[in-house]
């Protein structure tokens, strides 16, 4: 089969290359690959600068969709021509863990991975769908988030960002989105942001708390930097900041006497291990996420652009550079 080989840790020498095939082991199952996502994280993973370092050569992509073409052992949940959707996540202990890789015509999921694909949901909206929602509800629900409470959700521009929009709006919030780009704040505001915040304003604190009225109930924080500390410092009483992660490239330092003064907490969010600590609930949680689509109060984005596994290292520069104002995927069927 034809799949992305990354031999080095530089996106610019992947190659597409015929590598041999395998077949799926116990609680294992082999999808044709439909359409591949691309987040930032495959960025990190395939720069090893992520908590899953692979050792080349090996094929990158963490998520995806596709059918079923055959299982293994033990695999009772799916059958030969399900349409499924996946992440590329594989559990085991830290050194062990691993990925998928998407990037490829053919993988081999852990069946825990993988969920068969709603009826009614488009494959434009399954792609961009698991990771980036899984990661944002999860994150509000550790959040405890509320009706009526006020979610500021920094870089509103990105997958999770914009997971996380939709989905604060489905739980009732006042959502505030910051983004940095023109482009993306439209993109915030079609998916129900109640305001937008120019994330490079020199008055960014300001005027977030004037949308606030009062001070934020809880942050969602998948960017890092110097936005993490300004974003706690506009928590009210006994708010919430949950750290996803650090698309910024820094890992602020909060003052903890500010947790303190305002009764406020850090949460971390790992989906990763959630789903290895905690199988049954995380399973719960997928399937709860299901029913908010399947009842038409979260509506997953469609708009993507395809590339073929030859457009590799540009994807993965452009995501890297978070300079696409849509998602990017890939279609194994291209060159």
């Amino acid at each position: 089969m034809r799949a992305v080989v990354a031999r080095t840790r530089d996106p610019h020498t992947f190659a597409v290359e015929e590598v041999d095939e395998r077949e799926p082991g116990p609680h294992e199952v082999a999808v044709s690959v439909t359409l591949a996502g691309v987040s930032f994280g495959d960025v990190l993973i395939a720069t090893g600068r992520y908590q899953i370092v692979p050792e080349p050569p090996f094929v990158p992509g963490s998520e995806g969709i596709g059918v079923v073409t055959s299982v293994g052992p033990g695999v009772t949940s799916v059958a030969p021509g399900d349409k499924v959707m996946f992440y590329g996540f594989v559990p085991g202990p830290l050194r062990r863990r691993s990925t998928v890789g998407t990037f490829a015509e053919r993988a081999i999921v852990p069946c825990a991975n993988l969920v068969r694909q709603p009826a009614g949901m488009s494959d434009a909206a399954a792609v961009l769908f698991r990771t980036s929602f899984e990661t944002a509800f999860h994150a509000l629900t550790l959040g405890r988030v509320e009706p009526g409470e006020t979610v500021l959700v920094l870089g509103a521009g990105g997958a999770i960002g914009g997971a996380a929009v939709r989905l604060g709006k489905a739980l009732g919030a006042k959502v505030i989105a910051s983004a940095s780009t023109a482009a993306k704040r439209e993109a915030a505001l079609a998916a129900g942001a109640d305001h937008v915040v120019d994330s490079r304003s020199p008055r960014w604190r300001e005027e977030v708390e004037a949308l606030a009225g009062g001070g934020l109930d809880v942050v969602v924080d998948p960017v890092g930097g110097e936005a993490t500390e300004l974003a706690v410092r506009s928590l009210r009483f006994g708010g919430r900041c949950l750290v996803v992660g650090f698309a910024a490239g820094t890992v602020p330092r909060v003052p903890a006497n500010l947790l303190i003064m305002k009764a406020a907490s850090l949460v971390g969010v790992n989906l990763l291990r959630f789903n290895e600590e905690f199988p049954d609930r995380a399973r719960a949680m997928v399937e709860e996420l299901l029913v908010l689509v399947e009842q038409g109060r979260v509506s997953p984005p469609t708009a993507y652009e395809e590339f073929g596994l030859g457009d590799v290292a540009e994807v993965l520069t452009r995501v890297g550079e978070r300079g696409a104002n849509t998602r990017l995927v890939i279609n194994p069927s291209l060159p």
